[in-house]
């Protein structure tokens, strides 16, 4: 399984990679970089080993893709305790 990062205006690929986190951290590197807007072309497939986009999987895009990127990628704070 890989995947690929897409620009949806374009029809271009992107980048390819063997795991989500890496595709994941250069959404996260690109809204850094070039604002807030810069992921609304970006959609993220998911692929078997054969190509094919994996029909049981949701393709993510835009600010939903973003959104997902700083979710998985964000350390979570526990909560905190009182007393």
């Amino acid at each position: 399984m890989y995947y690929e990062l897409w620009d949806m205006r374009s029809n271009n690929l992107v980048a390819d990679f063997d795991n989500e986190r890496d595709a994941l951290l250069l959404v996260l590197e690109a809204r850094e970089r070039n604002g807030d807007c810069d992921t609304d072309t970006l959609s993220l497939d998911i692929c078997d080993d054969d190509g094919d986009t994996r029909e049981t999987q949701e393709v993510i895009y835009g600010q939903a893709l973003a959104r997902y990127a700083h979710e998985r990628l964000t350390p979570r704070q526990p909560a905190s305790r009182t007393r």
